[in-house]
């Protein structure tokens, strides 16, 4: 496969009928409302997936970069600092650079999309002009799973989905390409047991049915993105966007919690793992649960378009930051394990231009996404870029309306009564982390109590879920995420084949870590009088409990997943009158999981983190 010109990742191309060049990403649902862009997209994505697959524009090639077949792409990293034995792939993890690797890859695939859509679009005659400024203003959509429990049944249940296709624009149908992709060749350098028999397509929560097919377990698909799980995420999403806990981008950017030395908490990217695991179903289950082959799986992109958003709007609402220089601590094609990165290091295999070696850098994405590929969200309509502080409060408000994290934080000083208030010191209007003054007759604070979760990540070798309940944890795993006791959990999205990673060999202790929040179901199960200490460490010393799985098999005992440790903190969260957030000091209550199987180490007693 040799071109005389790379790939370049540039974004979607083309202005429409008013000269517009600039169009929205939308969420999944007001997509599948547009007809002529819904069927435009899913025509395009099903030529996509049927390109021949040396085809650097291929759904099969692009979705490789991610990691397996293990092959360069369009010559990036042709030549390496020192030999691997095996290629990994380009993806960065557990790295700061987690969320603008992946910004050009979403731009990829979205270009190549549009590019086939013109092409079908030109194919209508009734009402081509349409169907053209259609194809123009298409972008990729995305599933904001912190508003929705699961994405549209049709997308990943229907065989079929209805179009309307050419010449005539007429109603029919059309395999539905969300459903699975179909390989066009055998799998051999895919991990097991994603290259053994019966696996030629994606599967999301495989089973074997009475005929020794593979085959995707809906149902269980459906249980596991529950409803409560979605609350979880939705406070998740909440606390990272404004919720005043990950202000820097360390703390956002991804679950590495070697780069922290405070208590794991809420990042993007251990968001973003819990959505990779819950729609796989498991790092045996489903080829989203696995991030060599996650890509391969079409919810990929629909997941991965709502982490750019958020990665949007976070940066919205935090001008001051972005990537930091740091060390990537899994090796990559490009990158040597432990090597210096910071916002110059080129994400590879990204080209911006047809020159060897250019590439985008964390750099260029500074810029608004609208000035650089072509889209953007609707949260940003009408915004003057050049007004950072206009443009972060209108973010605020935005993200205010979209995830109530202050009405939430209401509803739990209603239940505390004030209990709290004596461990939720004033802040004072001169404190630099204090954006209000608050009158006396204010709410000074309420108690977030969250559990904080690390472990090794190569512990299991492979990915893996560690799921906190209040009470007893069902007996049987597939339960565990529609119980009436479960709480959160925090997913590690691990390579299964760490012999393949520079880093998984030579740093294979690396240690990633999440956060569950535990206010909302003690309010909510009401078993206890207030968020006080007194009330609530004696509660959680009974019944806080959880359990490892990797989404097959038994449950793994805690003690076998190395460098396992579940602690418990207490943060106080004020809200001032204008409903703005901010966090106080945390203290971690050593003692709520002292002496339990996995649960906190340390010798002290309750401490400041």
């Amino acid at each position: 496969m040799t071109s005389l010109a790379h790939n370049v990742a540039s974004g979607v191309v083309g202005a429409d009928s008013s000269g517009r060049a600039v169009f929205n990403r939308l969420e999944i649902v007001p997509f599948m409302a547009n007809p002529m862009q819904f069927s435009l997209y899913v025509q395009a994505l099903v030529r996509m997936m049927q390109e021949d697959t040396a085809s650097w524009t291929s759904y099969y090639q692009i979705a490789g970069i991610h990691g397996a077949p293990y092959t360069p792409y369009d010559g990036a990293g042709a030549t390496f600092v020192r030999p691997l034995p095996e290629f990994m792939g380009y993806c960065s993890h557990s790295s700061v650079l987690f969320p603008t690797w992946h910004r050009p890859y979403m731009a990829l695939i979205e270009q190549e999309i549009q590019r086939i859509a013109l092409t079908i679009a030109s194919q209508y005659s009734n009402f081509n002009d349409q169907w053209i400024e259609a194809a123009v203003q298409l972008r990729h959509p995305y599933w904001d799973w912190s508003k929705t429990a699961q994405p549209p049944h049709e997308l990943y249940a229907d065989e079929e989905l209805d179009v309307l296709l050419p010449p005539l624009g007429k109603p029919g149908k059309i395999s539905n390409p969300f459903r699975r992709y179909v390989f066009q060749r055998p799998t051999p350098n895919f991990p097991s047991p994603f290259s053994e028999h019966g696996w030629y397509s994606t599967h999301r929560h495989a089973m074997t049915d009475a005929s020794n097919n593979i085959v995707d377990d809906i149902p269980d698909l459906e249980a596991t993105l529950s409803d409560q799980a979605f609350r979880i995420r939705m406070i998740g999403t909440s606390l990272l966007l404004i919720g005043d806990t990950a202000s820097t981008w360390e703390a956002f950017s991804n679950d590495n919690k070697g780069l922290l030395p405070q208590p794991a908490d809420t990042s993007l990217e251990a968001l973003h793992g819990n959505i990779h695991m819950h729609v796989g179903g498991g790092s045996d289950r489903g080829h989203m649960s696995n991030p060599v082959v996650a890509a391969f799986d079409p919810f990929f992109w629909l997941h991965h378009s709502q982490t750019d958003r958020l990665l949007s709007l976070w940066a919205a609402l935090h001008p001051d930051q972005w990537v930091t220089p740091s060390r990537e601590p899994e090796g990559t094609w490009t990158i040597t394990t432990r090597g210096a990165v910071d916002e110059t290091t080129s994400l590879t295999p990204f080209y911006c231009g047809t020159s060897d070696g250019q590439f985008w850098t964390s750099a260029d994405l500074r810029a608004p996404t609208d000035g650089l590929f072509g889209y953007s969200y609707e949260e940003f309509d009408g915004v003057d870029w050049s007004d950072k502080v206009a443009v972060q409060a209108h973010i605020k408000t935005k993200v205010a309306q979209l995830y109530p994290l202050s009405t939430i934080i209401a509803t739990w000083m209603d239940f505390d009564g004030g209990a709290s208030h004596p461990l939720c010191p004033r802040l004072a209007v001169a404190q630099p982390t204090a954006r209000a003054s608050f009158s006396p007759d204010q709410p000074r604070g309420v108690l977030r109590w969250t559990a904080h979760i690390t472990a090794k990540k190569h512990a299991l070798g492979g990915s893996f879920t560690v799921l906190v309940f209040l009470g007893a944890a069902p007996a049987h795993p597939k339960n565990f995420l529609s119980s009436a006791n479960f709480v959160g959990d925090y997913c590690a999205f691990v390579n299964p084949t760490p012999e393949r990673c520079e880093n998984c060999v030579q740093q294979g202790n690396i240690a990633v870590g999440g956060a569950v929040d535990l206010t909302d179901a003690l309010v909510r199960r009401a078993e206890v009088m207030s968020l006080h200490p007194r009330d609530v460490v004696p509660y959680l010393r009974e019944m806080l409990c959880w359990r490892v799985w990797t989404g097959t098999g038994p449950p793994a005992h805690p003690s076998e997943v190395e460098e396992l440790e579940v602690d418990v903190s207490a943060t106080p969260l004020y809200i001032d009158e204008h409903s703005e957030i901010t966090a106080g000091n945390t203290v971690v209550y050593h003692d709520v999981t002292r002496g339990s199987p996995g649960g906190c180490r340390h010798p002290e007693r309750p401490t400041n983190a």
